[in-house]
């Protein structure tokens, strides 16, 4: 059987912002959360965990390297009430990097956003005064920005596209920081495409300085196939080291692109993977492509592109949950997941996912509308390291939630052992039936549990319910922000009070470590 368990910290946290694990170092989990502005370094025991004190992080010139930092209790933190210092600094991001924690915030005038960056030892001492990053116009037209870490987690760095305006050719800036927070790397790029047709979809940044990025560029109609579409995709590749950069030639201009991704795996492969359809109306999906690159040099080692067969088509169509039989498979396939396997081969998985709308008048004559957010069946494919199909699966699974965005919905998976193991949410009478073609979905959510469906290299998959320790019933497991943080463990949340966490109110959450056994 699939065996695992899903044990809750008893500690429930009510955070303005952040909160999420951000990793584990020296056999302890570490988070940043924000209360009242003020942002925290929390310590979670890895056995229990329980959380240890509240760090006060402090911020600006007058946090001095190796000041003595105050710890707080939880019910201190609660009572305590924005302080002058914390009024100018607006948290942004957290990242834990090794053994240290860098806080990205931000300070804004109107119309300027001025970003810092500082680092902090794993008790919350601050290790150096806050370094500048940039600065640069905020408005709501403006271009996006975005701070991350490196796929090896030893750079911080910035991607930003400036705000631009009609015919001018497009850009976008990079600027890497080391673990020390010290500039190694600030270009800007300048593309061979004209701002309004050319798009960044992804963008990542490799352990030896590539930033790769997917963009979608326009195809002027006297350049196209004659029926084809009016757009192709690339991966780019930028060395920092050098100049200019390197174009991923892939096969995707002749295709009706329906959902496409740029992903790495564990080990920093980068893939491109996502689904096609058979006209520019994208009503219908057809198959599937993917292609696993070579970033450095242009190169593609293994690639797919595969008509959905009509057994597969049949079986994401004709679930005992379905209402439709039709022989077209509609556009809602979405990638999730890609994973390596041993053998140089992958693990990809899409999940049937849409969103359908109904609006209502009342006897008053007020018109209401709701949204149903479903997330249907995941389709695993099992490939080789040449991109050629083992064998493909459908696991059956319906979720149908209203007006929340699909939060509670969906899966998280990981590869351990040589299996794939789904973690997701069902309805208790499936679990009791352990039926995979009886699907009742999780519309009650007080009958519903968390299982595990572990799929064996064979393509044979079973489910069980997870044995839950400490569980209250009023928490809805969510798996948004479910994350792996050793071989065999992974962190998912609980949360209650759904409607003020939608409406922008705070929401109550425990933290709970999923440990997946060997067998």
């Amino acid at each position: 059987m699939a065996q695992a368990d899903l044990r809750w910290s008893d500690y429930i946290k009510s955070a303005d912002q952040g909160g999420e694990i951000l990793g584990k170092a020296s056999g302890r989990l570490y988070s940043v959360m924000v209360e009242d502005r003020i942002p925290y370094l929390v310590m979670y025991d890895s056995d229990d965990l329980l959380p240890g004190s509240f760090y006060e992080l402090m911020l600006g010139n007058k946090a001095k390297p190796g000041a003595k930092v105050k710890a707080f209790t939880w019910d201190q933190v609660r009572k305590r009430r924005e302080s002058d210092k914390s009024q100018a600094f607006l948290f942004e991001k957290a990242f834990l990097q090794k053994d240290k924690i860098v806080l990205v915030y931000y300070t804004y005038e109107r119309p300027l956003k001025t970003f810092y960056a500082q680092t902090f030892d794993l008790e919350g001492t601050p290790l150096q005064a806050p370094v500048e990053l940039d600065r640069f116009e905020e408005k709501r037209t403006s271009a996006m920005h975005h701070f991350g870490l490196s796929q090896d987690s030893s750079s911080l760095y910035l991607f930003r596209q400036p705000r631009l305006k009609g015919e001018e050719m497009d850009r976008c800036i990079v600027k890497v920081w080391n673990e020390n927070l010290q500039s190694i790397h600030s270009k800007s790029f300048e593309m061979p495409y004209r701002n309004r047709d050319f798009m960044v979809y992804d963008y990542y940044l490799t352990s030896d300085y590539h930033l790769v990025t997917l963009v979608r560029i326009y195809v002027p109609r006297e350049e196209r196939d004659a029926g084809g579409p009016a757009y192709q995709f690339k991966v780019l590749s930028f060395d920092l080291k050098a100049e200019g950069f390197v174009d991923v030639e892939m096969k995707l201009s002749t295709m009706f692109i329906r959902d496409v991704n740029l992903r790495f795996d564990e080990h920093e492969n980068a893939y491109c993977v996502g689904t096609y359809s058979d006209d520019r109306r994208l009503g219908n999906l057809r198959g599937t492509f993917y292609y696993k690159l070579d970033y450095r040099n242009g190169s593609i080692s293994a690639e797919l592109k595969e008509d959905f067969s009509k057994d597969l088509v049949y079986q994401l169509n004709n679930s005992e949950s379905k209402r439709r039989r039709n022989q077209e498979l509609r556009a809602n396939i979405e990638l999730k997941a890609v994973h390596a396997k041993a053998d140089g081969g992958s693990f990809v998985l899409f999940e049937e996912q849409y969103v359908e709308a109904y609006t209502t008048r009342g006897p008053n004559g007020v018109f209401t509308t709701t949204y149903y957010y479903n997330n249907n069946d995941i389709l695993i494919l099992n490939l080789d390291s040449l991109g050629e199909v083992i064998w493909q699966a459908v696991v059956p699974k319906q979720q149908v939630s209203t007006n929340d965005n699909g939060f509670y919905n969906s899966f998280f998976s990981m590869v351990y052992n040589g299996n794939l193991f789904i973690v997701t949410n069902d309805h208790i009478k499936n679990i009791q039936e352990g039926n995979f073609e009886t699907q009742i979905g999780p519309q009650f959510i007080r009958r519903t549990l968390p299982v595990v469906i572990k799929v064996t290299p064979e393509g044979n998959y079973e489910k069980t319910a997870l044995m839950v320790y400490d569980r209250k019933r009023d928490f809805r497991i969510t798996f948004k922000d479910a994350v792996r943080i050793s071989e065999n463990q992974a962190i998912v949340y609980g949360y209650k009070n759904s409607r003020g966490f939608f409406q922008g109110g705070k929401s109550s959450y425990k933290v709970g470590r999923i440990a997946f056994d060997l067998h």
